[in-house]
């Protein structure tokens, strides 16, 4: 009724399952969607549960490289 369609109420279930899954362990479901699309593309597929909420884990912050530090004076 509030969603526009039958397919729009499937299509918002799925994101409201997600979003629900991510809050229970934790994560920011912002930050666990953005991190799942952006990996998906090149994950090997027999490893796609790895991306599941429940063994998902946020990504490493990058290292700085040699060039972003500042050198002592």
């Amino acid at each position: 009724m509030f969603t526009g369609s039958e397919n729009g109420g499937k299509t918002m279930a799925v994101l409201f399952s997600v979003v629900s899954s991510c809050q229970r362990h934790g994560h920011d479901p912002f930050v666990y969607l953005r991190d799942v699309l952006e990996r998906i593309p090149d994950h090997p597929q027999d490893r796609l549960a790895e991306l599941l909420p429940d063994r998902w884990s946020p990504p490493k912050p990058a290292e700085p490289s040699a060039s972003e530090v500042e050198p002592a004076q």
